[in-house]
């Protein structure tokens, strides 16, 4: 249970996360660290803790090349799936490698990207995404400010986002992270 939102007003990107880790009968208030940079983007991971990180500490930085930022990506997906395999968090579903239990938002050259169990990569069409439980309430919340808001500052949107979930959503709880990175 979490929620990773990320906002980019076209020269700042920012990625925000709660701090709950929760289990069967507990909810944990802690120092996850559920978004982070790598090379040269943001990454939040909901799902299983320890794949967040192995991403952070041990995974290949995320490099953007000359290409573009999704054959980046896919490249960055190759050398996750090798080095996270030693480390026994995938399985193999209905013969396709999963990433158990667990998504990614990745933000790389002014876009995000969701990330699946799968290895799928999607694209939103808004500036603005997010994952984990909280994910319905705070893109509400994140649309809510796009269309009546005066222009603010893409943190200021990711925390009222964080907050809005943390309100309705039993496994979204404060403090809250952020990392931020100018657009290229």
């Amino acid at each position: 249970m979490t929620a990773i939102v990320g906002y980019t007003d076209g020269h700042t990107m920012v990625l925000g996360a709660d701090s709950a880790a929760v289990t069967d009968r507990l909810l944990i208030v802690c120092e996850p660290h559920k978004v982070f940079t790598s090379g040269a983007g943001l990454v939040g991971v909901s799902g299983g803790l320890r794949i967040g990180q192995l991403i952070r500490f041990q995974g290949a930085p995320l490099e953007l090349g000359d290409d573009g930022p999704v054959p980046s990506l896919l490249r960055w997906i190759q050398a996750l799936r090798v080095g996270l395999g030693p480390a026994g968090v995938l399985r193999t579903k209905d013969g396709i490698e999963e990433l158990a239990d667990s998504r990614m938002l990745v933000g790389l050259a002014g876009r995000w990207f969701e990330i699946d169990s799968e290895w799928q990569i999607v694209e939103p069409a808004s500036p603005y995404w997010a994952i984990g439980s909280g994910q319905l309430i705070a893109l509400g919340a994140l649309h809510a400010m796009a269309s009546w808001m005066a222009p603010r500052h893409p943190r200021a949107k990711v925390t009222a986002a964080l907050h809005a979930a943390a309100m309705y959503d039993p496994g979204v709880r404060a403090p809250f992270e952020f990392v931020e990175r100018p657009v290229p």
